[in-house]
């Protein structure tokens, strides 16, 4: 039997584990009810802006284009801190699984992810804190190093529903792959007469600094919004074990408390009836 100070001590532990678990779910209802429509009524801006960014590299098809250090790059998207049930171990099994369908130059960003990665897991490694303060600017860094590559394979939590998310990977940049237009499609192109305004090299960089890192910082968002809607369905998860375990802990402590209680009784009634025959 456990003694009784220690089921105590387990009552005021699952209160605490209560509350705890009861703020953080809150806290992730309330990011993810100010991000949830913005990410949403966004989703087909940046689905057109990256069929705009296609189209232009049909035109430009055949031409010269700048020298890119590497073909290939993966980036994972983590959060810095939290607890998101198995969202993040999904998410680091499609790392594992991307990186064994084709060697690339791993990106990890976030606290999250970069303490469960296993050292020499990769060969090529690189890591990025994620902002605090998440802002366009504050990625700048990572994008100028990711746009350097010709094949890019995301890895982010896509939100669905707030009780609804799976880990999507999206192929960003397909310069390397792009396949020739077809007869159909160079006609198209040249009924509407494309003009490139300035000049090719200059939209080159345009979309390498701009287009594709709106398009980045967009999926960052996402990803965030995802991962507080897991947190949030794991911590509803966590509050109502605790409490479970809580009621368990009082109705353990109010029947051990009661059989102390009969047992002192008991002898003080054994005591009694000693006194009474002496």
């Amino acid at each position: 039997m456990i003694l009784l100070e220690e089921l105590k001590k387990n009552i005021e532990r699952y209160r605490e584990l209560q509350e705890i678990t009861q703020a953080l779910e809150q806290s992730a209802a309330s990011y993810i009810v100010k991000v949830r429509d913005q990410v949403l009524k966004s989703r087909d801006f940046y689905e057109e802006s990256w069929a705009t960014y296609n189209l232009y590299q049909k035109i430009v098809f055949g031409t010269s284009k700048k020298k890119l250090t590497s073909s290939s790059a993966i980036l994972l998207i983590s959060p810095n801190q939290g607890m998101y049930g198995a969202m993040l171990w999904r998410a680091l099994d499609e790392l594992k699984n991307q990186y064994a369908k084709g060697k690339a130059d791993i990106f990890i960003v976030g606290k999250k992810a970069r303490a469960l990665v296993p050292e020499k897991l990769f060969a090529n490694v690189k890591y990025f804190d994620l902002p605090e303060e998440l802002s366009l600017q504050s990625l700048n860094e990572l994008i100028t190093a990711i746009s350097k590559y010709s094949n890019l394979r995301l890895i982010y939590p896509k939100y669905i529903s707030a009780f609804e998310q799976k880990i999507d990977v999206k192929e960003l940049i397909v310069d390397e792959n792009l396949a020739e237009p077809t007869g159909e499609e160079i006609k198209i192109l040249n009924r509407k007469r494309y003009i490139l305004d300035p000049d090719q090299l200059s939209l080159e960089q345009y979309f390498s600094s701009a287009v594709i890192g709106l398009i980045l910082f967009r999926y960052f968002i996402e990803s965030l919004l995802a991962y507080k809607a897991a947190q949030m369905i794991a911590m509803k998860r966590a509050h109502d074990n605790a409490s479970k375990e809580l009621e368990t802990a009082k109705f353990r402590y109010s029947r051990d408390h009661r059989e102390l209680i009969d047992s002192r009784l008991r002898e003080l009634n054994s005591s009694r009836n000693i006194i009474k025959q002496d």
